[in-house]
């Protein structure tokens, strides 16, 4: 009860909203996955991800062409009016968010958080989510208001983004990536997989060894055996820009 009282106090104070599962502004993609959560909490506009939308995730250790080819695929996803999802992360994350800002366009990306969104992880993406939220976007969570950060809400948020959209596009992904999980869910979800070429490029292989030599014991076998190049063997298509992406999108 204390701990309700809190929320609803952080709730009103920071003009948090929540909207429950079957409720009027529930994402209707968000409803279809199993075991959905059943409020999300929000601010801003979470019509936003009630349109079409794209999730662009990758790694926080991202390679500069990687940087560049996010910023400029989230920009066209938003010029052409789609709502850019990802997790507020540094690396890819942070370049998905401020590329479709970069647009110019209202309700252009939609952050989703580990935790309730009264915190802002990491603290120094502060200034980008007041941006997206005076621009029409939305911060959300799962995460009742008061609810810290912990590694394990990060693999449950990822979900959430993969749920939002009818595709997930990965920008670069060394083995063993939390965003290859968010693919891994997108598949589970039946939604399309695709994978930028900008994830095979030069400095981003030398980052694939660097991680594959991370995980050479037997303990992460399994995490080395996710890898981009394994979703590749499985058929996921690889594309160059947005124009690819809606090419690929259309036949499938």
């Amino acid at each position: 009860m204390r701990q309700t009282r809190l929320a609803l106090s952080i709730m009103e104070g920071q003009g948090i909203a929540m909207c429950r599962y079957g409720q009027d502004g529930y994402p209707a993609l968000l409803g279809e996955i199993l075991n959905p959560p059943f409020c999300i909490y929000y601010r801003g506009d979470i019509r936003c991800v009630g349109k079409e939308c794209v999730s662009v995730v990758g790694t926080r250790n991202v390679c500069r062409e990687a940087a560049s080819a996010t910023l400029e695929f989230s920009r066209e996803a938003a010029l052409d009016g789609l709502t850019v999802v990802s997790g507020n992360a540094n690396g890819i994350d942070s370049f998905a968010h401020r590329g479709a800002l970069s647009s110019g366009k209202e309700a252009s990306t939609a952050a989703v958080l580990p935790c309730g969104i009264d915190t802002v992880v990491p603290a120094g993406h502060k200034a980008m989510l007041l941006q997206v939220l005076r621009t029409g976007g939305a911060v959300l969570s799962e995460y009742i208001p008061g609810t810290p950060a912990e590694k394990w809400r990060f693999v449950q948020r990822n979900r959430l983004i993969a749920a939002l959209s009818p595709a997930t596009v990965v920008m670069q992904a060394p083995s063993g990536s939390g965003a290859l999980i968010t693919a891994s869910f997108a598949l589970d979800y039946h939604r399309d997989v695709m994978f930028h070429s900008c994830a095979f490029c030069e400095e981003a292989q030398i980052i694939e060894a660097r991680a594959l030599a991370k995980l050479k014991s037997l303990k992460f076998r399994k995490k080395a055996a996710r890898s981009c190049a394994s979703y590749i063997e499985s058929g996921a298509p690889v594309i160059a820009g947005y124009r690819d992406y809606k090419m690929a999108l259309g036949a499938a």
